[in-house]
């Protein structure tokens, strides 16, 4: 059989000189060399490294919902207002190999203050039907004003 051994180990071998092997009477190729690396903390070790990816894939989950409740709540309550598009640019998306685009926007809140804000990831068959200066609706949360959704013409 094959084992991997520590290095003060290796060095301490002969070429062809005996190793002490302690084996299962029963299964035979069940065997540990004296000297022999432990594999017995990789299973912590993929345990943890999984684990960090559950964490990591779960914050994204929980932003990702956040942000999906959030607009369907500004979609639902939010105070209707006409945007001015400013430009249409680039995403930071590719869904199937095809570069995503964005609309970028200004509309006033109540108080007649000047507000910007950016639609979500949009194809470019959704995005071709705009250009700068053209007129959309946006809904945006009265209390957090610079909040807003992107509902387009409809």
């Amino acid at each position: 059989g094959d084992a991997e051994v520590t290095q003060s180990r290796w060095e301490s071998l002969a070429e062809r000189g005996p190793i002490e092997v302690r084996y299962l009477p029963d299964a035979p190729n069940q065997f540990r060399v004296d000297g022999q690396s432990s594999a017995a903390s990789l299973p912590f070790v993929f345990a943890g490294i999984g684990f960090l990816f559950t964490l990591g894939g779960g914050a994204v989950f929980v932003l990702g919902l956040r942000h999906v409740r959030a607009a369907a709540r500004l979609e639902r309550d939010g105070t209707l207002a006409e945007a001015t598009v400013t430009g249409v640019g680039p995403a930071r998306i590719t869904i199937n190999g095809v570069p995503q685009l964005v609309i970028r926007y200004r509309y006033e809140d109540a108080r007649g203050r000047s507000r910007s804000g950016v639609s979500d990831p949009l194809s470019p068959v959704e995005a071709a039907d705009w250009d700068a200066g053209q007129h959309g609706r946006v809904r945006y949360d009265p209390g957090v004003p610079r909040h807003s959704v992107w509902l387009g013409r409809g």
